[in-house]
């Protein structure tokens, strides 16, 4: 039909070999029920009732809806062929009941299932898209907005962008994606009750997450790889999963923040700071391109999940909030300055490389029940303790700068070694050991004191004792 169809109750395609609406359709109820063709609106398509069926034999046929369209009611589009929603960023779909799309491709996997361009729109009311057989695919800019109530938005096929951008927001409503989402330009998150994604992201220039209801959570469980994450300074959780690489991070959200899961590995290709969340969580690990990492403060504590790396290359790694080990492995690799200024507690083991140097704000403590190494030159601000319960304390060298700095060291049973020279503290500490060796000079202000070693066990100095 090339003109215009207006004022009818019902509009019928029983069967055809194809049809094709250039102008604008209005109708009280369309009814799509057979075609062995696509069924195409070129024009926009007004109707309160849009009915869509299932072909019953040789196969799905194809709906198109070209341009904008104002559907009242609830949507179910049956057709077992294609479906093609919008096709330029200025088209305006909106169907005030919700959208159900999840039948298409039925004879098989198509990425190219639904189409999606311009703007999908609800009255808080479901967004359903896609399946295990039919993908999504952009073919421009696109949002999906279910309004401010509890319309979900759930996309169960594969996304392909095309480089496009993807808009989504729920309102009150949860945001879910089943499957790899690759190709997108832009992905932002406006507003929901919680995101999760349940597969990989990648998206070519940005991943925007504006807001989301307090304490909910946005989860990435595959890895997330983009050139840009932005946070807002929000009271949403954020749990980047899966690893991946992300460039510039923005890590501004005051709710919960949690990097990796297991042994992946997330890398960040620029500086990493996150001091504004309520707590941080940290597994597998993390990694900057020698640039520098800043986890927590005094506000802001961490907790390991799992055994934990943090590689910052040659730039400087910085531990601001109180660590609890949870008896996992703690990793700090930096050739610059790592500064540790909150007490590490229940770790099993905890390492540092051997460049750069690492130093202890005053009062910080390390607990473990395992081997603690420095592998590099450890200095003091204020008075420390250092406890591996009944297990190796290595130490390379110690120097307090001041001069006013107390160190204390206790490894139960096991053995304390001092690779390297002791140098301007105020006391130096032994309060259990099984035996102690200095394999270079010690020199204190006021003391050596050793409280305990183990019976028949040596304490050793090699170097001169000042």
């Amino acid at each position: 039909s090339a003109l215009e169809i207006s004022g009818i109750s019902t509009l019928t395609i029983t069967q055809s070999g194809g049809t094709i609406f250039t102008g604008n359709v209005g109708a009280t109820t369309v009814t799509l029920t057979d075609s062995t063709g696509a069924i195409e609106f070129d024009g926009d398509l007004a109707a309160t009732t849009l009915n869509v069926a299932a072909r019953a034999i040789n196969g799905g046929f194809d709906v198109e809806i070209n341009e904008d369209a104002n559907i009242t009611n609830a949507v179910t589009f049956s057709n077992t062929g294609l479906l093609v929603l919008g096709n330029g960023t200025d088209d305006n779909l909106t169907f005030g009941g919700g959208i159900t799309a999840i039948a298409q491709a039925a004879g098989g996997y198509d990425a190219d299932a639904i189409k999606i361009a311009g703007n999908i729109i609800t009255t808080n009311d479901v967004v359903k898209l896609g399946s295990a057989t039919a993908g999504i695919t952009l073919t421009a800019d696109s949002t999906i907005t279910t309004g401010a109530g509890a319309g979900n938005i759930d996309l169960d096929g594969i996304i392909i962008g095309g480089n496009n951008s993807l808009g989504l927001n729920a309102g009150s409503g949860l945001i879910t994606s089943a499957l790899e989402i690759s190709g997108i330009s832009t992905l932002t998150i406006t507003q929901s009750g919680g995101v999760t994604f349940d597969d990989a992201v990648t998206t070519t220039t940005a991943v925007f997450l504006t807001d989301t209801a307090d304490n909910a959570d946005i989860i990435f469980t595959g890895a997330l790889t983009t050139g840009t994450l932005t946070t807002q300074a929000q009271q949403y959780d954020l749990f980047l999963n899966g690893g991946g690489t992300i460039g510039a991070a923005t890590l501004i959200n005051t709710g919960t923040l949690q990097i990796g899961t297991g042994t992946v590995t997330t890398t960040f290709d620029n500086a990493i700071s996150a001091i504004s969340q309520s707590a941080i969580t940290l597994a597998g690990t993390v990694t900057t391109s020698n640039d520098v990492i800043t986890l927590g403060d005094g506000d802001t504590g961490i907790t390991l999940a799992e055994d934990t790396t943090l590689n910052s290359g040659s730039a400087a790694l910085n531990i601001g909030g109180t660590l609890a080990g949870n008896n996992k492995n703690l990793i700090l690799n930096s050739t610059g300055l790592t500064t540790l200024s909150g007490d590490l507690t229940a770790l099993t083991t905890l390492s540092t490389n051997t460049d750069g140097g690492t130093k202890l704000a005053a009062g910080v403590d390390i607990t473990t029940t395992g081997t603690m190494t420095f592998n590099d030159e450890l200095t003091l601000v204020g008075a420390s303790i250092l406890d591996a319960d009944d297990d190796i304390i290595t130490l390379k060298a110690v120097t307090g700068g001041a001069g006013t700095e107390n160190l204390t060291v206790n490894s139960g049973t096991a053995r304390t070694e001092f690779d390297g020279i002791v140098s301007a503290i105020e006391t130096l500490t032994i309060a259990d050991s099984g035996g102690v060796t200095f394999d270079a000079a010690v020199t204190t202000n006021t003391a050596v004191v050793l409280t305990d070693t183990a019976d028949n066990a040596d304490i050793i100095f090699t170097g001169a004792l000042t």
